[in-house]
């Protein structure tokens, strides 16, 4: 099991994690656990992609007023 010395928000130390056999087969799982309180760690890129949008107008184009 592999092990490393990450900070722990619930410890306010630094202090061992481990990584924890991965069931989803990946080959580097990002989870990691604090040895001392069981506080979860994610590390690694996000596993969602955000889009988003800015609506722009030209200058000077006519807008319509509610009545």
């Amino acid at each position: 099991m592999r092990t490393m010395e990450l900070p722990c928000a619930t410890c306010a130390t630094i202090t061992l994690f481990e990584q924890p056999p991965c069931l989803d087969g990946h080959d580097e799982c990002p989870e990691w656990v604090c040895v001392r309180c069981g506080e979860a760690l994610l590390v690694g890129p996000p596993t969602q992609v955000v889009v988003t949008a800015r609506v722009t107008t030209r200058s000077g184009y006519p807008r319509s007023r509610a009545a």
